[in-house]
């Protein structure tokens, strides 16, 4: 696999990769607020391209041809820009496309690097500071879902945690008990997504309870009705609903 390391104001972009791994932003500038930090012995090269394979890993600073300062996610919080051929820094994101932007992709607005682990929702924001042009804010946050959900992502940086809910008593009733359904677990009434809620849907234990079965009569929802699959038409308020899918807010931790 080939390594992408984009490097902004130097003008130099050393490869392409995809726009769904990760990139290193190569800019002139050195940490300014940071808690921890790591001493690598290692070229600045293997140094970035050990950043970039590693998923605990957010940014990497030049402190000589041998040895970089390594940053871990949630560390650093804080990076100053440099004048050219001065201080080197590497940061993590995510581009879209698979070439390096004309403009510079930091600013404006937000740039962000996500990933998923151990079904925890990671996301890294980067932003211009507000009173200096010189300066980029770093900020942390972990999303994780309540039990008895699973995590999915929604778009780039958007995280939902879905899960079925049945009525026990009465084990039938309409759309509108399963939207309260929902509300009870601080959710809403939601339908799959995308083929990978919709395949964790079907494989969900509790969905193969006998005597229930799944269909898609309402596409903001998703009918959880008995066992002889039969009413399929558009009028979820006459079919006999046995539980929901519900979607969930995650826990949001500001790391």
């Amino acid at each position: 696999m080939g390594y992408h390391f984009r490097y902004l104001l130097f003008l130099t972009i050393l490869t392409d990769v995809s726009g769904e791994e990760p990139s290193m932003i190569r800019i002139p500038g050195k940490p300014e607020i940071f808690k921890t930090s790591e001493t690598l012995e290692t070229s600045w090269d293997e140094c970035m391209v050990k950043c970039r394979a590693d998923i605990n890993c957010s940014v990497v600073y030049k402190t000589s041809d041998i040895q970089c300062q390594y940053f871990l996610f949630g560390s650093i919080s804080t990076i100053q820009q440099a004048a050219p051929k001065g201080d080197e820094i590497a940061l993590k994101i995510q581009l879209s496309g698979n070439q390096c932007p004309i403009s510079n992709p930091l600013v404006p607005g937000h740039t962000y690097y996500t990933q998923i682990i151990k079904s925890q929702f990671y996301k890294t924001t980067l932003s211009q500071d507000s009173l200096s042009n010189n300066i980029y804010n770093l900020t942390y946050s972990v999303s994780t879902c309540p039990d008895n959900t699973k995590l999915f992502q929604r778009g780039e940086t958007t995280v939902v945690c879905i899960g079925l809910y049945f009525f026990e008593d009465p084990r039938c009733n309409n759309a509108m008990e399963a939207s309260a359904l929902c509300k009870a677990q601080n959710g809403t009434l939601t339908g799959p997504a995308n083929a990978d809620e919709y395949e964790y849907i079907q494989g969900a234990p509790i969905a193969k309870r006998t005597g229930y079965c799944l269909n898609n009569p309402n596409p903001l929802s998703f009918h959880i009705a008995d066992n002889s699959c039969t009413d399929t038409a558009l009028h979820p308020f006459e079919v006999c609903w046995r539980g929901a899918l519900c979607q969930v807010p995650p826990k949001i931790e500001i790391v």
